[in-house]
């Protein structure tokens, strides 16, 4: 719990920038890199005329530990304390604190401020962490932006500190999946910012895993029941998953060989018809009726798309370049709708479907000045999280 005690403001807001307030907290920012957080998405934060304070914040730290420990869930007495066996290993509850953070001071890089949430247990540290959108922290009057929230805590505790974000701030928090849009996005935004070293912490294999969704069979009603009885019976075969590890020393030749043949790159089309190519709706239903799957938006890269944000992927020649490479010699159709990248580790971080792990830029807590490496990198880390947080803010961005 925060030892800081305060009185709030007695008079009202006059402007919308007076609803936030800076803490002057010394506590160190709580850790980012190394570190798997679960990806949610969070509606504005109704703040109503009260002022974000340090007093404000204390007394939400003071509530949510009074929800942990079982004094207030529901008007009922009831704790986490034994309820999953992680949580009973964790020990007793000591502290928690809700304070304001400068992006830069967590990320050594980027701008604007979050929202820490940090729950300390004898033996476990749990924290959330709210983003603010690219176009900074204050939305309508009342209101705040803060639409991507990074979790690092059991499922048990997901569960409660989301219902009481819900409850304190009139919002919506729901898992944001990242779907192979968003881990396309993600890798080829990193290799333009970052780069492709050969030697350095970033000089890693790249492991990619690629999904297969096999869409069910359509029947006629009257064979439901002889469904019914084979799905009880079979079991679905063929592959769940395969992993493709591609040496460090031969990314580079694989952006190459995209970059050369850009002018084929929206146009690239298995061999044949199989009737999926130019019919969005079988498209759709390959993929799984999901919108970051089924590559449709490889063929209109920085338009509009489906779900009324822009894609704003821009040409992918890492992700062409594997697509031919694959199709030539696996025979695999990496742009097949029913196929998904479903995770990406590279040597800058680790992306999967509602996770991510960003790893320590080379020389942290020192100057970037003159390294061109860690500055890229810790650019390369910005442009990954304004990518998410731009998915969080479209509509419709957990389908």
């Amino acid at each position: 719990m925060t030892s800081r005690q305060g009185n709030p403001s007695p008079s009202p807001p006059s402007a919308r920038t007076s609803l936030f307030s800076t803490s002057s907290a010394d506590t160190p920012s709580p850790p980012f890199y190394n570190t798997t957080f679960s990806a949610h998405r969070v509606s504005p934060l109704h703040l109503g005329t009260t002022p974000l304070t340090s007093a404000r914040l204390h007394s939400l730290a003071q509530r949510l530990r009074d929800t942990l420990v079982g004094d207030v869930v529901r008007g009922v007495e009831v704790g986490l304390d034994g309820e999953d066996h992680v949580m009973g290993r964790a020990g007793a509850l000591e502290a928690v604190q809700v304070r304001w953070l400068r992006v830069r001071d967590v990320l050594e890089c980027g701008e604007g401020r979050g929202l820490s949430f940090e729950v300390r247990y004898e033996a476990a540290v749990c924290m959330a962490l709210l983003l603010p959108a690219p176009s900074g922290e204050e939305g309508e009057e009342g209101f705040l932006e803060m639409p991507l929230l990074l979790m690092r805590m059991p499922a048990p505790l997901k569960t409660v500190v989301g219902e009481f974000l819900e409850t304190a701030f009139d919002c919506r928090v729901s898992a944001l999946r990242l779907g192979t849009r968003s881990m396309v996005r993600a890798w080829e935004a990193w290799i333009a910012a970052a780069g492709l070293p050969t030697r350095g912490p970033l000089a890693r294999d790249l492991v990619l895993s690629l999904g297969f969704y096999v869409p069910p069979a359509e029947r006629d009603a009257a064979d439901e029941q002889e469904a019914e009885a084979e799905a009880k019976t079979d079991q679905p075969l063929g592959l769940k998953s395969i992993e493709v590890f591609i040496p460090a020393v031969e990314l580079r030749k694989f952006v190459d060989a995209g970059s050369s043949d850009s002018t084929q790159q929206s146009n690239h089309k298995t061999e044949g018809n199989w009737g999926w190519e130019d019919d969005p709706k079988k498209r759709r239903r390959l993929a799984g009726r999901l919108r970051e799957e089924g590559w449709g938006w490889r063929a209109s890269t920085n338009t509009e798309g489906d779900d009324g944000a822009s894609s704003a992927l821009g040409e992918q020649p890492f992700t062409e370049a594997l697509g031919r490479y694959l199709d030539q010699h696996l025979g695999l159709n990496l742009f097949h709708p029913g196929v998904r990248i479903i995770k990406i580790a590279c040597g800058g971080f680790v992306i999967s479907e509602s996770r991510l792990k960003v790893f320590a830029p080379a020389n942290l807590g020192e100057a970037a000045e003159g390294d061109d490496t860690s500055s890229g990198q810790r650019g390369a880390v910005w442009e990954l999280l304004r990518g998410l947080v731009d998915k969080a803010q479209a509509r419709d961005s957990n389908r």
